[in-house]
């Protein structure tokens, strides 16, 4: 995150929150598919453009938020606060108690909903009381009839006699992580699709699981990206910085890089 603070022979001077000052060039890129269509642009996301619709499932390390006069729907409040990953980060440059509204219909729900004690003691009490009735004294009759006082003395005699010879030594087993499991199945060279299939778990899954293993001398990143893809990659993540959303990174960057090899590439140079 920085701060625009000059322009000069074409670039943009941004000073971060580190307090370094680096220029941003102007990027261009060329479809590979349709070579007359190219982009030519600043790799640079605005703050103000960061709207809640914009980064929905994101979270950011920083925020200025206004909790004012803007809030205009129900639940608006929650949905914001929910992007920032720690007050530390978060700065109100407007705030209003009475502008922060539930929506009246959960509330009535919640208000009709009768408070219930819920402590132990008292469910075990309503527990007995409704279910119990004839059933306690039917119980008692069965133990009573079928029950020889001198049968329980013998079992209780046989289990202190052969406790003994019962091994208590713990057996220890150790389980193999699922990304490791994962990454044998990719060196013995199965594909990401196949060991979705193999074990029975989504594509995304077994990505991430690849990219945990990362950096790993059987998974170069050459396997699954170009060297100018990774160049893209690797200068997004210097401009924009490492702990910035992917969605973000991702549409500063060509349609054709995949999330993939964007989180490949922040395992490698964190």
């Amino acid at each position: 995150q920085g701060i625009v603070v000059d322009f000069t022979n074409g670039n943009i001077i941004v000073k971060f929150s580190n307090g370094l000052l680096r220029p941003v060039e102007r990027h261009h890129w060329q479809s590979d598919e349709y070579p007359v269509v190219a982009i030519s642009q600043y790799p640079l996301c605005l703050a103000w453009a960061l709207t809640i619709h914009k980064i929905q499932g994101a979270t950011m390390p920083r925020a200025e938020m206004d909790l004012g006069n803007s809030i205009f729907e129900y639940g608006q409040t929650y949905v914001a606060l929910s992007r920032i990953q720690s007050l530390d980060g978060l700065y109100l440059s407007a705030f209003r108690s009475d502008r922060i509204r539930a929506n009246p219909k959960v509330r009535a729900f919640y208000e009709s909903i009768p408070a219930i004690d819920m402590t132990p003691k008292s469910v075990i009490e309503n527990v007995a009381t409704s279910s119990c009735g004839n059933e306690a004294e039917v119980g008692e009759a069965v133990i009573d009839s079928t029950c020889d006082d001198s049968s329980i003395k013998k079992i209780n005699f046989d289990t202190y006699k052969y406790a003994g010879d019962i091994s208590t030594k713990k057996i220890t087993v150790v389980k193999k992580p699922t990304h490791a499991v994962t990454l044998d199945l990719f060196l013995a060279g199965k594909t990401i699709d196949e060991i979705a299939v193999e074990r029975g778990l989504k594509k995304q899954t077994i990505e991430d699981h690849l990219v945990e293993n990362v950096p790993h001398e059987g998974i170069p990143y050459q396997t699954f990206m170009t060297e100018v893809i990774y160049g893209y990659i690797v200068d997004a993540f210097q401009v924009l910085g490492k702990d910035i959303p992917l969605k973000v990174v991702k549409d500063n960057l060509p349609r054709e890089v995949s999330y993939l090899q964007i989180k490949m590439v922040r395992k490698m140079i964190r």
